[in-house]
């Protein structure tokens, strides 16, 4: 009874070998492997040199969302373990479901499958709220992100000139000459916005490069003593004008109509008095507003408007039509200008 019962034994161990083994008994070379796969072995014995030569031969394929231990090109031994772990199928929801979208991954944690995402795709996420990016992905999972975009775009901004003013004794005390028109210089901002989900996190500057310095004005000032008492004679109806300083102005036109004036068509000058000949528009830095001035080939008039264009040795002389101011002939012309007492 003893030697029966040996090999019932030695006949059921031959079974459940052969239930978990593909067996090629006929060669010597063949080599012992076991594949498992999510936990789950099967054994094989194979001829096969290479990994690639034994998957082809048992018919075994693995997309590149599986995981494989064993590169194609390694060599198979007697004994090999191979492990396949398959990917996980997860669902990804996007700015609220805005967009839906499934995965196989191999990724342990959402942070994991976003930087996996962002490679993959360009496009970068942040975890949803109460979601966090260490949580364990599990298969089956809906995961909640929201996108992030950048945009980033420029502003540019002016930078003042300086007035620099140098004496001569060319000029009579009192007497004042542009030597060199000042230039404003430009200075291009760069910033970044930041979008999670569509709504805007953050606006910040990543970058301020000076593009064009600004060029100071430089103003010749008389120091040169007068004869006489500061009085000049024009001769005819006009006669003598008192003045307490003469300055060579760059003199340009301009009329109350909403060509020369935009939205401002009118409206009362700075000063608030009405736009017409005999008010003229100066740099209150060169000449305060309410001055009361003469102007070669112009006339009497007071310093009430202001302008974007007017800086420095600026001067826009107002006439009463559009057509009176293209036929003045003031089109950035030199014109010496009277500060009377």
């Amino acid at each position: 009874m003893a030697k029966k019962t040996k090999g019932l034994v030695l006949a059921a161990a031959t079974v459940i070998l052969s239930s978990v083994m593909t067996v090629s008994a006929s060669s010597a070379d063949a080599k012992k492997v076991r594949v498992t796969t999510d936990g789950q072995s099967t054994f094989y014995q194979t001829t096969a040199k290479t990994v690639d030569e034994f998957f082809k031969a048992n018919k075994l394929a693995y997309s590149l969302s599986y995981k494989v231990s064993a590169a194609g090109s390694d060599e198979v031994t007697d004994g090999m373990q191979i492990v396949v772990v398959s990917p996980k199928k997860v669902t990804v929801s996007v700015n609220g479901g805005a967009k839906t979208f499934e995965v196989e991954t191999q990724c342990e944690t959402i942070g994991q499958l976003m930087l996996e995402l962002k490679k993959s795709t360009g496009t970068g996420y942040k975890t949803a709220e109460g979601r966090s990016s260490s949580e364990k992905l599990k298969d089956g999972d809906t995961v909640e992100l929201r996108d992030v975009r950048e945009e980033i775009y420029t502003e540019t901004e002016e930078i003042p000139f300086s007035r620099v003013e140098e004496k001569t004794e060319e000029l009579y005390e009192g007497e004042t000459k542009v030597k060199q028109q000042g230039v404003t210089g430009k200075k291009l901002i760069t910033m970044k916005t930041i979008f999670y989900g569509g709504e805007q996190v953050d606006n910040y500057c990543i970058e301020r490069k000076v593009v064009a310095e600004p060029v100071n004005e430089i103003v010749l000032v008389g120091t040169k003593k007068k004869d006489g008492s500061g009085v000049v004679d024009f001769g005819g109806d006009l006669g003598q004008i008192t003045y307490s300083r003469a300055v060579t102005m760059n003199a340009t036109a301009y009329c109350p109509c909403a060509q020369c004036n935009g939205s401002w068509a009118g409206q009362p000058s700075t000063m608030g008095l009405r736009v017409q000949r005999g008010i003229v528009a100066v740099d209150p830095r060169f000449i305060p507003l309410g001055t009361k001035l003469y102007v070669e080939g112009y006339g009497y008039a007071i310093a009430a408007d202001t302008g974007g264009a007017i800086k420095g040795n600026r001067i826009d002389l107002c006439y009463n039509s559009h057509s009176e101011a293209l036929s003045s002939g003031w089109g950035h012309t030199p014109v010496k200008v009277y500060i009377l007492e």
